[in-house]
């Protein structure tokens, strides 16, 4: 989720998309696949080459993801020690 805000800063819109569809579509759900996914409708209709640079737009993305690694994080972890 991270490298996809990243990319997003660089203008690498469709690059960031496809980090963040595999996220968006996990089968097991979760708080992570929903952010991924709300990240991904906030895109629909950019370019690639369009920056996301403003504070404004970087601070609107962040908000989709806050906390998402953490939590993703944790899922997976408890899943494992689970299975």
């Amino acid at each position: 989720m991270l490298v996809a805000l990243m990319l997003l800063g660089e203008g690498k819109v469709e690059l960031a998309r496809a980090f963040l569809q595999p996220v968006a579509v996990n089968p097991h759900g979760g708080r992570l696949a929903a952010n991924a996914q709300k990240v991904i409708e906030k895109l629909a209709g950019l370019a690639d080459g369009t920056m996301i640079n403003s504070p404004a737009e970087h601070e609107a993305l962040q908000a989709a993801v806050s906390g998402a690694a953490d939590d993703g994080d944790d899922d997976d972890d408890d899943d494992e020690s689970a299975g």
